[in-house]
């Protein structure tokens, strides 16, 4: 028999068994509470149905598994907070290595490189120099 088929026959003896008038009030208001809640739901636009969607199974996974995703959030805010430390310590270094290339490219006088004032003043950033 196939599942198709089944379903029919099911379908059919529950059509046909007695229902008593307090289930059937009970299904009317359902029924009821159904339909208004599709209205509502298409009355929505697609982007906040679709976000609805997104945020009641993102709660849904989150309580099933709060460990888990406590450890993915501690992790993404790692990989934040280093990507942020990297972008500084490359951004000292292109200025570094800005002020050596205008060294190497200007003419510049030899007293120059051997000031230990220079020094001090080349390792300092940019935006604390006079």
């Amino acid at each position: 028999m196939k599942e198709s088929d089944f379903g029919r026959q099911v379908k059919t003896v529950l059509d046909q068994a007695p229902v008593s008038a307090r289930a059937q009030a009970r299904l009317a208001a359902a029924r009821q509470q159904a339909v208004a809640r599709a209205a509502q739901l298409q009355r929505r636009p697609a982007l906040v149905n679709r976000l609805a969607g997104a945020s009641h199974w993102f709660s849904e996974q989150w309580h099933a598994h709060p460990a888990a995703w406590s450890t993915g959030v501690a992790f993404a805010l790692l990989l934040a907070v280093g990507g942020a430390w990297q972008l500084q310590v490359r951004t000292i270094e292109a200025e570094r290595t800005a002020v050596d290339v205008q060294m190497l490219a200007d003419e510049v006088p030899l007293d120059t490189f051997v000031d230990t004032r220079f020094e001090k003043w080349s390792n300092t950033p940019a935006t604390e120099r006079d």
